[in-house]
């Protein structure tokens, strides 16, 4: 897994992939920005399975013009990048933080992520990092996952956290990343016998129950459990986590990512906005009878908006979602390090009082 940060904040109206944008190249006359990084490539040398190390690239704006920058591209699918700072003055230097989980089976391991900027002549920069790697500890199962969760049930999954080279090791504390709901969730740790352990060869570990609780809201909960340990070189070890809470109400929508739960907008110039219709389908005895009301949305400026109800053996309501013309630039891309828009509807159904859709995009000047 990698992660991109680039230290300090930060196209075409239409819906596209968030990390699939350019910034603008300067306009006739403008000052031209001209980016200098201290290097591309770095080796890490050696580090230990299921931990998560970082690096820090350094980016100078040796131009004239402002030096925008976004992250395109990492080689992970589970990558999450974030620019927290897309404007470089004149002569300003900021750190570009690559973070990346080793989770890869080889002995070895590679990771990249692209940055774009406009400048003229360096419109993608490729940052990469790679190192050998050792099994000092080891995760199993390597996910925390739960299918299909029913709303208003507990559930419970467990993995174990296992020291390969160290007699004993100490588990320091814990942490969800990138979880908004952290509150339903609960987590026990205790050490257990070597020779319950699944690998034979551990030297020392213990057993991690994450149980969710019967107040996790409907959708889809994805991120970290982040382990901290008093091991060398593996303080941190970050455990993927996966909840989908299911219920009579579904939501349906082109740019609606139902693995997610996440409506993705994408990247878009503030002057033109973005609009995405989604559809509530209820079904079951109470289809025809739930009401639904907004209560709540962030960020201020995104709009939500109701429409009128079809009914049948399953009742549809439509959800239309959209980002004003003029709305102030603005990053929501989730993540470990970043949040997302959200939409919260309160309704009449007895056992979905409350429906929350997160939302993705990036508005730029």
């Amino acid at each position: 897994m990698a992660i991109i940060q680039v230290g300090g904040t930060s196209s075409d109206p239409s819906i596209v992939p968030i990390d699939s944008r350019q910034p603008s190249l300067p306009r006739p006359g403008e000052p031209i920005p001209r980016v200098r990084v201290d290097q591309e490539t770095y080796d890490f040398g050696a580090m230990e399975r299921d931990t998560t190390r970082s690096h820090e690239f350094l980016f100078q704006n040796v131009g004239q013009g402002r030096l925008q920058l976004t992250v395109g591209d990492t080689t992970c699918k589970c990558a999450v990048g974030k620019v927290s700072k897309d404007s470089i003055e004149p002569g300003e230097t900021v750190p570009v933080r690559l973070e990346w989980t080793a989770k890869t089976e080889s002995s070895e391991f590679r990771q990249s992520a692209t940055i774009f900027t406009n400048d003229p002549d360096r419109r993608r920069i490729t940052l990469t990092v790679f190192g050998r790697i050792s099994q000092l500890t080891s995760v199993a199962p390597p996910v925390l996952h739960f299918d299909r969760v029913s709303l208003g049930q507990s559930k419970t999954a467990e993995v174990f956290v296992m020291s390969h080279h160290v007699d004993r090791f100490s588990i320091l504390g814990h942490e969800f990343i990138g979880i908004d709901t952290p509150e339903h969730f609960v987590v026990a740790i205790e050490r257990v016998n070597p020779t319950e352990l699944p690998d034979p060869l551990a030297k020392d570990g213990y057993r991690v129950r994450v149980t969710v609780k019967e107040t996790a809201p409907f959708g889809v909960h994805r991120g970290w459990l982040r382990i901290a340990t008093d091991l060398q070189n593996a303080e941190k070890m970050d455990i993927p986590v996966s909840v989908r809470i299911t219920t009579e109400i579904s939501v349906f929508g082109k740019y609606y990512n139902e693995a997610s739960g996440i409506l993705q907008l994408g990247a878009m110039k503030s002057t033109a906005g973005a609009k995405a219709t989604l559809l509530l389908v209820m079904r079951g005895e109470h289809a025809n009878d739930v009401t639904m009301k907004l209560v709540e949305k962030t960020p201020d400026f995104l709009v939500a908006e109701l429409g009128e109800r079809s009914t049948g053996e399953v009742a549809r309501i439509p959800l239309t979602v959209w980002i004003p013309p003029g709305s102030p630039p603005a990053a929501f891309v989730g993540g470990m390090s970043g949040k997302l828009g959200r939409i919260v509807l309160e309704t009449t159904h007895p056992n979905v009082p409350r429906l929350e859709i997160k939302v993705q995009f990036i508005i730029e000047d």
